[in-house]
């Protein structure tokens, strides 16, 4: 079964105004072949990361 799943990081602050600590989440939504309405799976292009020259 495909999911998507979805986080946030909290890095910038780590409490509310008032204390409270930022917690950080995950969200997770599972779904069928029916749920996609009849689309099909393209695997994403992903190209190789090339090297910088030192000193840029």
């Amino acid at each position: 079964m495909p999911a998507l799943l979805i986080g946030n990081d909290n890095d910038f602050l780590a409490t509310r105004p008032g204390g409270l600590a930022k917690a950080n989440h995950w969200f997770v939504f599972a779904f069928g072949d029916t749920g996609l309405g009849g689309s099909t799976f393209v695997q994403q292009s992903i190209r190789a990361r090339r090297e910088r020259p030192a000193g840029r």
